[in-house]
């Protein structure tokens, strides 16, 4: 308990496709209304001129013990003050990512009657990075042209510094072990239910899962250098769980870019090839 004696606010920081909504679910299915809450944003361009978060994004902050949501800004923990702030988020190699983003993509397209089109058409529409800057950009708030000036090290750097101070950080394949620990604390069972999971969709969906093994080890390599910051980021604290403070970092190279300029300006041209290829603009 705080000095005010309200209990500390777990902020569960949901990255996409690193079981983020395993967790939510979990929440949903197993707390009291109002103690769990998934915050609204404004919608553009609104949260472009006015705060990122709209004045009813949490209605009852004294009754909520935990928030998870892709959309938490930072700025959105003004509004818990006087209580202890215990964050937490879980993470993913970039190669294991990508594999999933397109693999659950495509069993959905397939799902909707949708077409489908090859890895290489996803990687070059996707950002650079994608999960560094998906940090960088929803929780710490930062606009677009300052991310693309960013080097490689001083956005891993950046991230890094605010990890240190987060209660539990890991990789996806840790989201039981978190579970648990929060299980005690929230009155929650220890074990979620799997959700999104590709094998389950699999039963139901005509769809031959890409796996890594698949790849040419060319391009599986071109991928991890072509995503250093996220891979540095993951190799540092895939397993750091409560140690975030105290890992021993493992920046990217220094020639490494969070967001080329070359490729954003090129994504435009594969998201259209995207688009047509699914059949659905």
């Amino acid at each position: 308990m705080t000095a005010a004696g309200a209990p500390p606010l777990h902020l569960v920081l949901h990255v996409p496709k690193c079981a983020g909504k395993t967790l939510e679910r979990h929440f949903e299915a197993h707390m009291p209304p109002g103690e769990f809450v998934k915050p609204k944003r404004r919608p553009i361009p609104a949260r472009w001129v006015m705060s990122r978060h709209a004045p009813d994004a949490v209605p009852h902050p004294e009754r909520v013990r935990v928030i998870s949501s892709q959309q938490i800004g930072k700025s959105l923990e003004a509004r818990f003050t006087g209580r202890e702030i215990l964050r937490s988020t879980l993470i993913r190699d970039p190669l294991g990512h990508a594999l999933s983003y397109y693999n659950f993509r495509m069993m959905r397209y397939v799902a909707m009657g949708w077409g489908t089109y090859d890895f290489d058409t996803h990687v070059r529409s996707e950002p650079r990075n994608r999960i560094t800057r998906f940090l960088l950009a929803n929780y710490l708030e930062i606009p677009w042209p300052r991310l693309v000036a960013m080097s490689g090290e001083e956005a891993f750097t950046l991230v890094a510094r605010h990890f240190r101070d987060f209660w539990f950080v890991g990789s996806y394949r840790l989201c039981d072990e978190l579970t648990g620990e929060l299980a005690p604390v929230l009155g929650i069972p220890p074990v979620a239910v799997r959700q999104n999971d590709r094998a389950e969709m699999a039963m139901t969906i005509a769809w031959d899962e890409l796996k890594a093994a698949d790849l040419d080890p060319k391009l599986r390599a071109s991928l991890v250098d072509a995503n250093a910051v996220d891979q540095a980021l993951f190799d540092t604290f895939a397993e750091a769980r409560h140690g975030a403070r105290t890992v021993t970092l493992k920046p990217p190279p220094r020639a490494a870019r969070l967001a080329p300029l070359g490729h954003e300006f090129a994504r435009p041209v594969h998201e259209a090839r995207r688009r047509i290829g699914r059949g659905y603009w």
